[in-house]
């Protein structure tokens, strides 16, 4: 909705849920990504972030990994 209502006049940030890093699987991640990158990133000023804590200690490497394995892959633009 933020993308809607501002555009590319200010730079949204976050969109990752940490219950996602922490507990969600590498393939729930990397698809979170690219739902993301298509719906939000889509005209640029998006950075993909944990929230407003940033990636949690908590997180499994195998999904912060593939978060920025599918960010490589899908988030050129």
């Amino acid at each position: 909705r933020a993308k809607a209502v501002f555009g590319t006049r200010i730079c949204i940030r976050g969109g990752m849920p940490a219950s996602l890093l922490i507990a969600g699987s590498p393939t729930e991640v990397e698809e979170r990504v690219r739902q993301l990158v298509a719906t939000v990133g889509r005209d640029g000023a998006y950075i993909l972030d944990g929230g407003g804590a940033g990636i949690p200690r908590e997180a499994r490497p195998a999904n912060v990994k593939a978060m920025f394995d599918a960010i490589r892959r899908h988030g050129v633009y």
